[in-house]
């Protein structure tokens, strides 16, 4: 009897230390978890950024005329004038390129712009620069030209003299630009606006 008593106890303290062991070996095998810092309150940094900064600069859209140009570099303004050519200075034009229309050629011509305005968008330098300016001047396509070289042919100044060289149309409009010469600042004006030029 005493001996079948010491059995019960000596099975009672092995399945003890058992439940000891296989407690013991969870304990150990459960993975460290690591605090990590929160971050929801720290402003993200530029490569975080889910939000694009706008660039500085002026979009004219739903505009005969498109462009876009960096405020750091210019300003524009737009202004409304009367069509100024006639006929005797198209001629003069036409004598300083070397080429011969027809006789009332010029005074046909004019007759197609009667009562037409020109848009002139004027590009100044962001600076003190008071020289640093670029000029585009827009008129409407009433002589339907379909090809830049004809546009030049009626309107093309040779000499050093001139203001407005055209420059681009489409079925619509006809566009002169200014020329720049020696001015650097005028020329880094006209080399950033042209390529976003677009006629619409």
């Amino acid at each position: 009897m005493k001996l079948q008593k010491n059995k019960i106890k000596l099975i009672a303290i092995a399945v003890i230390v058992l439940v000891i062991i296989i407690s013991l070996g969870i304990f150990l095998k459960k993975p460290k978890t690591t605090k990590t810092a929160d971050t929801s309150n720290i402003p993200k940094t530029v490569e975080q950024s889910d939000k694009k900064v706008p660039t500085r600069r002026e979009y004219v859209k739903n505009e005969p005329l498109t462009y876009s140009i960096d405020a750091a570099i210019a300003t524009s303004s737009k202004t409304n004038a009367a069509f100024d050519y006639t006929a005797t200075k198209l001629k003069s034009m036409a004598d300083e390129c070397g080429t011969q229309p027809k006789v009332g050629y010029f005074e046909k011509l004019i007759t197609k712009f009667n009562n037409v305005n020109k848009t002139v968008y004027t590009f100044k330098h962001t600076g003190n620069n008071q020289e640093g300016v670029y000029t585009l001047t827009l008129l409407p396509n009433k002589p339907a030209y379909i090809s830049l070289d004809q546009f030049k042919k009626d309107f093309n100044v040779c000499s050093t003299s001139g203001n407005a060289y055209p420059i681009m149309l489409n079925s619509r409009w006809l566009l002169f630009g200014s020329p720049c010469g020696s001015n650097s600042v005028c020329a880094e004006i006209e080399k950033v606006l042209k390529p976003t030029l677009k006629l619409n």
